[in-house]
């Protein structure tokens, strides 16, 4: 009963360490850019207003808009967030976990600031985008701030940043017309991990030693159970011997 009792801790501990993860998950691996000058107008950054993940601030929940294709949109309906105050050259990951209650195909895209100045169709989604949010967040969102200036007139200097386009598309079919026609969004987790020597992400550390942990316990265990079950058939024997020895002068 000590040795059951002792498993049953065991098992207790490790167990402690779980966690409850989402069923459904979508991510993107890359490398942070290096720190750039930006020419300062009224698109830059600190007017955007956009959600933001950081380093310090790496999980953001909310409902994201959804909606099936259309003639307009064949990707359904798109999102912005701002990766901020990266370390370049680091690899990181980006996350979109949710409920598969929730049918949801996710398209994840990386910009750079640059890039999407450059693009007049990725400015009009990003600022669409961000008069949607307020919509279906029913909040405003804070602006973001930059702190570094270069000392230049008009010009600032810029960590690590990047634009991260979601595009989240219905995956589902209903006999409700409401449902089909009103798409609810779905409630998601995006997570910005950053990887531990561009090996592993930082959030697998826990579950590496927690594998580690059980396979170092099932070895100690398994050896205990071989020795304890040669030690019973070591017993065994003496007894088995005598058993032969009395049958042959009988």
């Amino acid at each position: 009963m000590k040795g059951v009792a002792s498993v049953l801790v065991w098992v207790q501990c490790l167990l402690a360490f779980t966690e409850a993860v989402w069923a459904n998950t979508e991510k993107i691996i890359f490398l942070a850019p290096e720190s750039m000058n930006m020419s300062y107008n009224s698109s830059t950054l600190d007017n955007l207003h956009l959600e933001i993940l950081t380093p310090d601030t790496r999980s953001i929940r909310r409902h994201l808009p959804s909606s099936f294709p259309s003639a307009e949109s064949s990707a359904g309906s798109t999102s912005w967030l701002l990766l901020y105050n990266l370390t370049p050259s680091r690899r990181y990951e980006v996350r979109v976990c949710w409920a598969a209650i929730q049918p949801t195909q996710f398209l994840l895209d990386l910009y750079d600031p640059s890039d999407v100045w450059k693009n007049a169709e990725l400015t009009s989604s990003l600022v669409q985008s961000r008069q949607g949010h307020e919509v279906v967040s029913g909040s405003r969102l804070e602006p973001l701030l930059l702190q570094a200036h270069n000392g230049d007139i008009g010009a600032y200097k810029t960590p690590s940043v990047l634009f991260l386009r979601i595009r989240a598309v219905a995956n589902y079919y209903s006999e409700d017309a409401a449902r089909m026609a009103q798409v609810e969004p779905p409630l998601v987790d995006i997570i910005l991990d950053p990887y531990v020597f561009g090996i592993l992400p930082e959030s697998l550390v826990s579950t590496v030693v927690y594998i580690t942990v059980v396979a170092i316990w099932a070895v100690l265990l398994a050896r205990r159970i071989v020795s304890w079950i040669r030690r019973l058939i070591g017993t065994k024997k003496p007894f088995e011997k005598a058993a032969t020895a009395q049958k042959k002068t009988i």
